[in-house]
């Protein structure tokens, strides 16, 4: 069965570009308490649902990078919702209330 969960040796890659992100922003110790701390991160996801989207997202991150319009990603995302058996809706209508009367809809994401 094919989970999204972080691989095996992603914490490291992680915890690098984490690294190389506080660097660029002149942050003079990379390695102070600063950094994310991604096994302190992991606990703090203790929903498992929570945790598989994320997963699904770092993997279409890690497959495609960055540089694509946002429906590509939304098309990937419901690709591997759906091979997650994750239930979705994409781009729900939703009503906007204002003082409780309804004064339109909008189209989330």
């Amino acid at each position: 069965m094919n989970k999204c969960l972080y691989q095996d040796g992603q914490d490291e890659k992680i915890t690098k570009i984490m690294k190389k992100i506080l660097v660029s922003r002149n942050i003079e110790n990379p390695d102070s308490d600063k950094l994310i701390n991604i096994q302190k991160m992991k606990e703090k996801i203790n929903d498992e649902l929570t945790y598989k989207i994320i997963g699904c997202a770092m993997k279409i991150h890690n497959t495609l990078g960055n540089g694509f319009q946002e429906v590509i990603y939304q098309r990937c995302l419901a690709i591997e919702l759906e091979k997650n058996n994750i239930n979705y809706k994409r781009e729900k209508e939703m009503p906007i209330y204002y003082e409780d009367i309804q004064v339109g809809n909008r189209i989330i994401n």
